[in-house]
């Protein structure tokens, strides 16, 4: 394993690992929803935003984690991929320049190492439809993307997988299929 490491804030960061150093493990605290949340938002961003932290932190397993959280749950990989979907899709303007390409490189990297059947059928247990909730918040983001990379090469890294879009595509076909 490793870590990624990017560009400057700001800047297109390359797609290159750094086995160097180790693997960074975010712990972050959270809580469960109500029991009774009966009615998630209307709009989109907000709908993703619960549905995907909801089942993250419900499906989460536990796990041995770093001395300060001795006993952590982790979000698996569907979990991860549905709340990095919600951030790639909806980020800030400033979270948009900072971190696209690390969010979008984050859902490619966890659809390789889970392959998109799985995570689908994961994704299909979640709250609220989240698998095609996710899939169309990727389908938007995979188009907004072309069109931006059509118009400059300033948002394309140089050292982007060549498979890209084809595991991004053959994960939102399969989130359409389950």
């Amino acid at each position: 394993s490793g870590s990624w490491s990017g560009a400057e804030p700001g800047s297109v960061s390359e797609w290159q690992a750094d086995a160097t150093r180790p693997t960074a493990m975010d712990v972050i605290e959270t809580s469960a929803l109500p029991t009774d949340l009966t009615e998630f938002p209307d709009e989109p961003s907000g709908r993703l935003f619960v549905s995907a932290h909801r089942f993250a932190y419900e499906s989460a397993t536990c796990r041995a984690g770093p001395a300060s959280a001795p006993l952590t749950g982790v979000a698996s990989a569907a979990a991860l991929v549905a709340t990095k979907t919600c951030a790639l899709r909806w980020a800030t303007t400033r979270r948009r320049a900072n971190k696209r390409w690390s969010d979008l490189r984050d859902i490619y990297e966890l659809t390789r190492s889970a392959s998109s059947p799985a995570i689908a059928s994961e994704l299909a247990l979640g709250p609220a439809e989240l698998h095609r909730q996710v899939a169309d918040a990727l389908q938007s983001e995979l188009l907004r993307r072309r069109r931006c990379e059509a118009k400059s090469t300033a948002f394309r890294p140089a050292k982007r997988p060549a498979d890209l879009d084809h595991v991004l595509e053959g994960l939102v076909e399969a989130l359409t299929r389950v």
